[in-house]
């Protein structure tokens, strides 16, 4: 059987119209297809080819381990060092909000800080990781913490200036990794914005968090599970 064959008088665009004889689809001279509306597939689209704009809604389906947001919370160049003697966990001042595309029914969190210039001048210090759903307080709470609550939380034994990468994770239970989130929030809602903010103590001396005339980044990732 020979092809069916459509094809509009020459240099003129092939129409299909609606009801309302509006352009529903319209094929122009090469090929280049334009659909008035959303366009529904109900197979497999194999091979689409290029994509070359648009952007994709959270309704679509991502493999497990993508990575599906992020953002650079804060990074700077210091001017002065931050740095303190408390023994008791001391807000940094490095604060920012984060929010997720998926629930966490769906995706984690990884959130990264990095420091080009730490030092200690007693031996023993910690940093810790705040993440809440109202705001962000900017005094220290077991329950809001991203590390071991009430317990050890990134120490460091250095007395020498270092740099110092350090990653928190938000999950919740998905076999076989068990659950590692805030006793004060244990899910997170997409489309909803929630607050990070960093901390940090000596056990004596003085400790620099960050030293001045160096740098830090913070951010954070949003994969699926």
């Amino acid at each position: 059987m020979a092809d069916l064959i459509i094809k509009p008088s020459s240099g003129n665009n092939l129409v299909v119209q609606g009801g309302d004889s509006s352009p529903a689809i319209t094929v122009g001279n090469t090929g280049l297809t334009t659909f008035a509306e959303n366009t529904t597939l109900s197979g497999t689209a194999n091979n689409i080819g290029t994509t070359t704009a648009g952007a994709l809604s959270s309704g679509v389906t991502f493999p497990s381990g993508q990575i599906i947001g992020g953002k650079m919370l804060a990074n700077k160049a210091l001017s002065a060092e931050i740095a303190s003697t408390s023994t008791s966990m001391t807000n940094s001042g490095i604060t920012a909000s984060y929010t997720p595309i998926k629930s966490s029914d769906t995706s984690w969190l990884r959130v990264n800080f990095h420091t080009a210039m730490q030092q200690n001048s007693g031996n023993l210090s910690e940093t810790d990781c705040t993440m809440q759903g109202t705001s962000s307080s900017t005094t220290y709470a077991n329950a809001n913490s991203l590390g071991a609550e009430g317990g050890y939380n990134n120490r460091t034994n250095n007395q020498n200036d270092n740099t110092e990468h350090i990653t928190w994770v938000y999950h919740v239970a998905s076999s076989p990794v068990e659950a590692q989130t805030p006793s004060a929030l244990t899910s997170y809602v997409a489309g909803t914005p929630y607050y990070f903010r960093l901390f940090y103590k000596t056990n004596s001396g003085t400790r620099y968090f960050c030293h001045a005339t160096s740098y830090w980044n913070f951010w954070i990732e949003e994969i699926m599970i």
